[in-house]
């Protein structure tokens, strides 16, 4: 019962904190649209390159990433991000987040050729998914906060969320689902469709970085301490 208690305390505390940080950086929101704008321009531009276009895609896609999860870090540690810091965001993860989708690619490459061998090819990629869901849940948040680097990322990975899947499985699928549910609130505002579409990007930026501040709090907080440690934290704030 008083790891529960302690648990749900983490849990107040992550989400007072979120709230604290996002109110103060609702510019963050204007980020995730520069991403979409940055990602249309791109795209157009790579069209007619082929695959040396669909490279070029693929590097901008990680630079986004990058620059998004250095903003993360930056509202995290400091409290707040800014201008500069969203610049240099794009190179700041650029290559640990490269050479995680190319994990990724060279792992998925594999299992389509197990699955055409297999004559149920469903449940092969569904075990491959079930495995990069628990596996990789929580790399975006040791990208910027592990030292961990390449494979280490989803094997330090595995072993966090099998120490604490349940703490930290709850509150993040409950966040992100609370996320979607504004979004597609916000979606269906009787709107002019010229005014919904930007209303709509904003929203969805503001959601995303509160849950992925949500998360890198969280995962903060169990990655410094067992559940021995946390119910003594937990202790230790009545004194």
């Amino acid at each position: 019962m008083e790891r529960l208690l302690a648990t749900l305390w983490i849990y107040r505390r992550c989400a007072q904190r979120t709230g604290a940080l996002l109110s103060h950086n609702l510019h963050l929101a204007g980020a995730v649209v520069a991403y979409a704008v940055a990602m249309a321009v791109v795209r157009m531009v790579a069209a007619p390159l082929g695959m040396v276009g669909g490279l070029l895609v693929t590097l901008a896609a990680c630079a986004c990433a990058s620059s998004f999860l250095f903003l993360v870090e930056q509202v995290q540690r400091i409290g707040r991000a800014n201008l500069y810091d969203f610049q240099r965001g794009f190179t700041a993860y650029l290559g640990e987040v490269v050479n995680i989708g190319f994990v990724l690619w060279i792992a998925s490459t594999a299992v389509r050729l197990l699955a055409a061998a297999q004559p149920n090819p469903l449940l092969v990629w569904l075990a491959f998914e079930v495995v990069v869901f628990v596996a990789g849940n929580a790399v975006p948040e040791m990208v910027y906060q592990s030292p961990h680097t390449g494979l280490r990322l989803f094997s330090e990975g595995y072993r966090f969320i099998a120490a604490n899947w349940i703490e930290w499985f709850p509150p993040t699928i409950a966040a992100t689902a609370v996320a979607y549910a504004v979004v597609v609130a916000v979606g269906r505002l009787p709107l002019p469709p010229l005014l919904l579409g930007p209303l709509r990007m904003v929203a969805s930026g503001l959601v995303l970085y509160g849950v992925m501040l949500f998360r890198g709090l969280l995962f903060a907080e169990l990655a410094a301490t067992g559940p021995r440690g946390r119910i003594f934290r937990y202790r230790s704030r009545r004194r």
